[in-house]
């Protein structure tokens, strides 16, 4: 038996939008696991902020939580119809400002930890032989939104 942990999250999300901010942040870090061959099974966060006086900054917050709280509804765990991955701990860093003055972009992060039954067949992230099969799933488009090549 083993554990698979794995932290994400992306403030350029949070900037476009806070809420999916938030649940991407689950969402990716969920995956991440899974893409190993573990089960996720529980959550914790780090919830990075500017200012939540600023009426701005507390949309953001109040929104990228809800995001969370949604994605770990939806997604749920595994075994357990309607229960929702559950956030066993985080921390909120609140007033948190760039060099300039400004609030930092909403920053939720988020680490999920699964379960691996057999740790000797995790799936790691290089192929295991020359000329392995790569399969894209889905259609390609030209979307940079959350992503540093927005940012150029």
């Amino acid at each position: 038996m083993g554990v698979a942990v794995s932290v994400d999250g992306n403030p350029r999300y949070g900037r476009l939008d806070p809420w999916r901010g938030g649940a991407t942040a689950v969402a990716e870090a969920m995956r991440n696991v899974a893409a190993v061959g573990a089960t996720p099974h529980a959550l914790t966060d780090c919830l990075n902020f500017g200012n939540p006086e600023d009426p701005e900054v507390f949309h953001e917050f109040r929104e990228s939580v809800r995001g969370l709280g949604e994605a770990a509804r939806r997604l749920g765990l595994k075994g357990e119809p309607g229960a929702p991955v559950p956030f066993v701990s985080g921390n909120v860093s609140l007033y948190n400002f760039s060099a300039t003055g400004r609030a930092i972009p909403p920053s939720p992060i988020v680490a999920c930890f699964g379960i691996l039954e057999d740790y000797s067949r995790a799936v790691g992230q290089t192929a295991r032989r020359s000329r392995s099969l790569l399969v894209l799933v889905g259609d390609r488009r030209a979307e940079f939104g959350g992503s540093i090549a927005m940012e150029l």
